[in-house]
């Protein structure tokens, strides 16, 4: 719902946002629906977080486990999306047009392989090795 509100914005009232300001906007809404769903939840368990099933250092585990994560996939995504942004500001956007249908092109091209892998795998890895 978010990234819809973002186009809104860009394609009717035509304001641009950079990407530094999509990504600080995008942390800025995870934070709060956080802040939200933790508030609804301590309002409904008001005892907290000590009738649970966890523990408190499961769930200091827990959290640091998910950091690492969120982490990970940042960069992961920050990654993938890096030469789109490189393109962009060395090429133009027609560029980076002609670029991103290239690179979805690729991406079809691999679904049909990866798909026969996954099917394979466990095939083949369950085979007695003669």
């Amino acid at each position: 719902m978010f990234y819809f509100v973002l186009l809104y914005f860009k394609a009717y009232r035509n304001i641009n946002f950079s990407s530094t300001e999509i990504v600080l906007i995008t942390a800025l809404v995870l934070v709060l629906r956080t802040i939200v769903l933790v508030f609804f939840y301590f309002k409904k368990n008001p005892t907290g977080l000590s009738n649970t099933i966890l523990s408190n250092i499961e769930i200091k585990s827990l959290f640091s486990l998910s950091l690492i994560n969120y982490i990970s996939n940042t960069v992961q995504f920050l990654t993938y999306k890096m030469d789109f942004w490189f393109v962009n500001y060395y090429d133009g956007s027609k560029t980076l047009g002609i670029y991103s249908l290239a690179v979805n092109l690729a991406q079809l091209f691999w679904m049909l392989p990866n798909s026969v892998g996954a099917v394979l795998f466990p095939n083949t890895a369950s085979l007695d090795h003669e």
